[in-house]
């Protein structure tokens, strides 16, 4: 039996209803992404990532500039200033001074999955509002600097060009799952999923959740180097006053194994473990007291006024 088509392809189209669905997310988004200029000419995109004048773009977009000349799609040109930037990643975030504008929608880019249709918005050639569209042909990885550990990032078939880089991927609900970053793709089109560019911009500002704990690192005995399966754990020597780590019921004289099942090993590991998790987010740690393994919940906190603590 042969399942009727209730809106079948005319002259190869897409159904109706799709291709309405299409434009529309498009037409949804476009006010989220603005023109980075240098002088008089457009030299890549971005988006706007929050209503309070937060944009995010490509690093090598703005270069070595502590500023950079926005264009929003109003044709109102602002000054913004670079707020934190990472060669490795290639990202760089924007503020400019006025609130209330057209944020996306950021989407959950952990969870997408090769073959999924993605849509590029940009300004290709100093031209606005480019739309090209495409599928996700992969999920690589590469070293970054602050968080001591891989980021992945999206490969497609979407097409890019000079001036498409800093603006937005999208899903197929019009959410912004990734930067797109053409320094890097080769033949391919290359985005740094929002999940990473989330992290990149909480550690910037300094929002990335905390313990509350101060630990320097130690070499584990050899018997529990075999029962843990690690060589290097983390010795708490500082626990802050009505921090997570207190209300979890980590001790002094405690070692750190795993923070949300991530090995951890020196501060920088640490950190990075606690850049995945949102905050407020309960989390598990692993770890050793008076050499016997356990486990402790915590619900993790944002910074507070003390920062010589993790």
């Amino acid at each position: 039996m042969i399942a009727e088509v209730e809106e079948p392809l005319v002259d190869g189209r897409l159904p109706g209803s799709i291709a309405d669905a299409l434009a529309d997310l498009v037409g949804e988004v476009k006010d989220s992404v603005i023109q980075v200029r240098s002088g008089n000419h457009g030299s890549g995109s971005g988006v706007i990532w929050r209503s309070d004048g937060i944009i995010m773009t490509n690093q090598h977009v703005v270069a070595n500039r502590e500023h950079a000349k926005v264009l929003l799609s109003d044709n109102r040109e602002l000054r913004a200033t670079v707020i934190a930037r990472d060669p490795v990643l290639d990202l760089a975030a924007l503020k400019v001074d006025i609130v209330g504008l057209r944020a996306a929608e950021i989407g959950p880019s952990q969870s997408v999955r090769v073959g999924e249709l993605v849509i590029a918005i940009g300004n290709p050639w100093g031209q606005r509002g480019v739309v090209t569209a495409g599928i996700i042909s992969g999920i690589g990885a590469i070293e970054t600097g602050w968080r001591r550990g891989k980021a992945e990032y999206i490969r497609s078939d979407v097409q890019l060009a000079p001036g498409n880089s800093g603006g937005p991927m999208l899903d197929a609900r019009g959410c912004v799952i990734g930067i797109n970053a053409m320094i890097f793709g080769g033949d391919l089109g290359v985005a740094i999923p929002s999940h990473i560019a989330t992290q990149f911009l909480a550690v910037a500002e300094g929002q990335q959740p905390v313990l509350g704990v101060g630990v320097q690192p130690v070499v584990l005995p050899a018997p529990l180097q075999g029962a843990t399966q690690h060589s290097l754990g983390l010795l708490v020597v500082a626990v802050q006053p009505d921090s997570a780590a207190e209300r979890g019921g980590v001790l002094l004289g405690d070692v750190l194994l795993d923070v949300a099942q991530t090995a951890v090993a020196d501060q920088h590991t640490l950190k990075y473990a606690l850049a995945q998790q949102p905050l407020g987010s309960q989390i598990q740690l692993r770890l050793l007291r008076g050499g016997v393994l356990q486990t402790v919940n915590v619900a993790l906190d944002a910074p507070q006024s003390l920062r010589a603590v993790s």
